[in-house]
């Protein structure tokens, strides 16, 4: 069965510093549970493919997604997932 997540947060931050964190994932292992390690698989502005690393309880997993840079937003779509 394929299931769909969405996910939308409002947080009451600065907009551009939140940007700047959500778009720079290569920092995700040093905050995200979980997270062992990030790349750059593609940069073609403003679309950026990424891929995140995940060590759950000794078994690796991979999680790559189209990343939509806007200027006031951040579309993220997984384009390859565990699960």
């Amino acid at each position: 069965m394929k299931r769909d997540l969405q996910f939308k947060k409002v947080l009451k931050i600065n907009a551009d510093n939140a940007l700047k964190v959500v778009s720079n994932f290569n920092k995700y292992a040093d905050f995200v549970p979980g997270c062992t390690g990030a790349s750059l698989i593609s940069r073609n502005p403003p679309i950026e493919i990424g891929r995140l690393e995940f060590n759950i309880l000794g078994k690796k997993y991979f999680i790559e997604s189209r990343n939509e840079i806007l200027e006031n937003s951040i579309n993220i779509e997984q384009t390859k997932r565990p699960f």
